[in-house]
């Protein structure tokens, strides 16, 4: 990725971005009586394969204690460290409630990776919509999430990419259509990220 003079903003998604929750959610999941495969975690898929009566349940877990056991995601030390040389600026942009939740979020970056963020460059929404408002306000440029349905509400954010790093991407031929339509570019890992983001003209 070259440097530019022009300043490129990103905002990240915490859960399923940067932090790698994934097996937690796969003992969660075994506890309440579910099966599921790492391909089968992100938001908008674990949705569907959890009853929906127990599911806030493995999400209370997964924004708490489950914060406390996960791990960064393979690569993103790396790969923050070169957005970060190259003058990038970025922000994670989330969906924590208020209270023990964000607690647990703030803990967690400090404990893996105070070197790129700080109380500047983090932001907690109520919602996924109130993502977009925090984006349009920081004039973020890309974002990197899991969920579908948050990206098509990123109506101010030119470059909208969906972070799968479990998936065959054979299988993703399943929801072509709507990236296409929601104009989103899907990514493997946080090198395929930045090999896609260095090739994005501003």
């Amino acid at each position: 990725m070259k440097k530019t003079k022009k300043q490129i903003i990103i905002g990240f998604d915490l859960d399923g971005v940067i932090i790698d929750n994934s097996q937690n959610k796969i003992n969660f999941a075994k506890k309440l009586g579910f099966k599921i495969k790492k391909e089968d975690t992100p938001s908008f898929r674990l949705k569907n394969k959890i009853d929906k009566k127990l599911y806030p349940r493995l999400q209370n877990y997964i924004y708490t204690k489950g914060t406390k056991e996960s791990q960064p995601a393979k690569n993103v030390k790396k790969a923050l460290g070169l957005l970060k040389k190259k003058g990038v600026k970025f922000y994670i942009i989330s969906r924590r409630q208020p209270g023990l939740s964000r607690k647990e979020a703030k803990k967690w970056l400090k404990d893996h990776l105070a070197e790129f963020f700080n109380k500047d460059n983090i932001f907690f929404v109520k919602s996924d919509k109130e993502k977009e408002k925090i984006a349009k306000k920081l004039n973020v440029k890309i974002f990197l999430d899991d969920n579908i349905s948050v990206l098509r509400h990123l109506e101010s954010v030119p470059y909208k990419f969906l972070f799968l790093p479990f998936t065959l991407k054979k299988r993703e031929t399943a929801i072509k259509e709507k990236i296409k339509e929601y104009k989103i570019k899907q990514v493997f890992s946080w090198n395929d990220f930045l090999k896609k983001v260095s090739k994005l003209k501003f």
